[in-house]
């Protein structure tokens, strides 16, 4: 979604600054700080719309915990809190007054959930398909590029994806993501720059050790999910008009109840803090 100009030139000290005013002024309000635009409208719906602000923290991941952490020694640091994607740097680690998606990201979350899944493809892609085997085949597309990202960022490789586009590496006649054309395309991003043998050993075997669907959840960003499903369904000859990446985001959120989110482990893990914390943030 565009954003003005105001909004673009925000940092998180703006950010900061207003909620140490509001703090002041109404002491019984919290504060949940989140990555972007997107995540605040996938958890609204969820939290105490009387009692909690959400905000965004205008520099993603960063600016989240950039925030929150500035509130540590305040003395009501127990109601800024933050949410945000997992990725791949946690690995289990518990931040003070930090939750995390489950999986990879809010996307991952959103598909490990059959019925919010099924509500998904149904729209999506119209024709009938096998639940789990489907889920499973469209993390499989894009494995190459979920394990290359995971390892360009543990092994700090330095490779830039900007510009990446999945509808040119789509197979029209197999009906997939061809790994030759993200290969060549990464390099061409990256100044020629070659992907090794070594980095392609360490790929290959990444591969192998992420083969069930929880392990895919774990691994995919969500917007190469929501990339490449625009570009199955573009491809689709059941539909007569195209998705926009954005249009099939806002469908993924909506697929996403509170029956599916009362069984998440973001929702457990805030509930208790704001028990133990006499607040009210999500319902």
């Amino acid at each position: 979604m565009g954003k003005n100009s105001i909004h673009s030139n925000l940092r998180p000290c703006d950010v900061i600054n207003e909620i140490r005013l509001t703090l002041s002024i109404e002491t019984a309000k919290a504060f949940l700080i989140v990555e972007g635009y997107d995540d605040i409208c996938f958890l609204t719906k969820f939290v105490e719309n009387n009692d909690v602000i959400i905000k965004e923290s205008c520099q993603g991941k960063k600016g989240v915990m950039t925030i929150v952490n500035e509130f540590k020694s305040h003395n009501r640091s127990k109601r800024v809190i933050g949410s945000c994607d997992r990725d791949y740097d946690i690995n289990g680690v518990i931040l003070d007054r930090i939750f995390f998606y489950d999986y990879c990201c809010m996307e991952m979350m959103i598909i490990s959930s059959n019925r919010a899944f099924k509500n998904f493809v149904s729209e999506v892609i119209t024709r009938r398909v096998e639940l789990t085997t489907c889920k499973k085949d469209y993390l499989l597309n894009i494995v190459f590029l979920s394990c290359i990202r995971k390892l360009n960022d543990t092994n700090k490789w330095g490779l830039r994806f900007e510009g990446l586009s999945h509808l040119k590496a789509y197979n029209s006649s197999k009906k997939d993501f061809n790994v030759n054309s993200y290969i060549f395309q990464i390099e061409s991003l990256n100044n020629g720059r070659k992907i090794d043998s070594i980095q392609m050993s360490l790929i290959n075997l990444e591969i192998q050790k992420n083969t069930t669907i929880e392990e895919l959840l774990l691994i995919t960003q969500g917007h190469d999910f929501i990339e490449s499903m625009q570009v199955l369904h573009l491809k689709s000859k059941s539909r007569s008009r195209a998705l926009s990446n954005g249009d099939l985001a806002s469908c993924l959120r909506c697929s996403y109840g509170f029956e599916d989110f009362n069984k998440s482990s973001l929702y457990f893990s805030i509930k208790e803090y704001q028990t133990e914390n006499n607040l009210n943030i999500i319902k």
